[in-house]
């Protein structure tokens, strides 16, 4: 963090950003609906939106909590998961 502050800003606009590819859907998770305001789960919009941090991918908060607590993994790639990696997202509107 350091380095990063006392750089100059042609020194950060400059340096290459690398982030790593988002995990790919597993052909036996639960397939992701082209409407990104629905969620996978349940199918209906979005209520209280939380992603879970080992995929990214957003749901309602009671149906990850729900289907993480119950199977343990990410619904979409099935990557191993907690309730403790489910994080709240807020938004203006």
């Amino acid at each position: 963090m350091m380095e990063w502050w006392y750089q100059s800003a042609e020194e950060r606009m400059s340096a290459p950003t690398v982030y790593p590819p988002p995990p790919k859907v597993a052909k036996e998770g639960v397939q992701l609906p082209p409407d990104r305001t629905i969620c996978p789960l349940c199918l209906q919009k979005r209520v209280n939106p939380s992603v879970i941090t080992v995929s990214g991918f957003v749901f309602c908060y009671a149906c990850i909590f729900k289907f993480v607590t119950q199977y343990k993994r990410c619904p979409a790639t099935t990557m191993p998961a907690t309730v403790d990696q489910i994080r709240r997202l807020f938004h203006d509107v």
